[in-house]
């Protein structure tokens, strides 16, 4: 699993301390190798994360019926 930016760890709303408190061991844990400038998620930030992510299939799907009309 990888942390990603705007989207948290599996996209779950967890501050520091549910994360502090992951039963997992080792380097499966998700406060090991967490950036110190990390930003926790929040509702509003999944939900700005979750409207980009619909910009950019709806840019892709615009570019790729733009490249079907061009090539016939």
């Amino acid at each position: 699993m990888t942390e990603v930016e705007g989207w948290g760890w599996e996209g779950k709303v967890e501050d520091r301390d549910a994360l502090a408190a992951d039963g997992s061991t080792g380097v499966l844990r998700k406060m090991v190798g967490r950036r110190s400038d990390a930003v926790d998620l929040t509702e509003e930030k999944r939900a700005e994360f979750e409207d980009l992510g619909v910009e950019c299939w709806r840019e892709m799907e615009r570019l790729r019926e733009e490249w079907e009309a061009r090539m016939g």
